[in-house]
């Protein structure tokens, strides 16, 4: 990923994150770490999506992993130096119903990075204002 896409991935993903950190719960802190913060938040579809696989795909190259609490809760550490990171939200079951499709968002900081449609929306617009290089990191998830 070179560095003008990396500045497009930054600049749209400012607007994810403020969308993704809408509804989310408390502050708290990240446990004072400055290279492993924690990135904490909710997948939901209308309810939330328990037992949903996230992949975390971050601009150093790294990846993580994480599944979702029967209260759609998920957490990961993430090293600071790695973010800022693409996650995408797939399988898992609300009320009952099973997800079929994959959800998105730009996490740019530790904290709150809710998973949802609305977030989905607005990674898939900054994917294709970005070009084809995020586009393609998006869907390598």
């Amino acid at each position: 990923m070179n560095l003008y896409t990396l500045s497009k991935l930054v600049l749209s993903g400012s607007l994810a994150f403020t969308l993704a950190a809408c509804g989310g719960g408390g502050g708290g802190n990240n446990g004072g770490s400055a290279t492993a913060p924690n990135v904490s938040g909710v997948v939901a579809v209308g309810a939330p999506a328990a037992g949903a696989t996230i992949a975390f795909r971050c601009a150093s190259g790294s990846v993580a992993n994480a599944t979702t609490l029967a209260n759609g809760r998920f957490s990961v550490l993430i090293p600071a130096a790695n973010l800022p990171c693409v996650a995408r939200a797939s399988g898992g079951t609300r009320t009952g119903s099973t997800i079929t499709s994959n959800l998105h968002t730009v996490i740019q900081a530790a904290g709150t990075a809710n998973i949802t449609p609305l977030t989905d929306l607005v990674t898939a617009l900054a994917a294709q204002a970005a070009g084809d290089d995020l586009a393609s990191e998006v869907e390598l998830l």
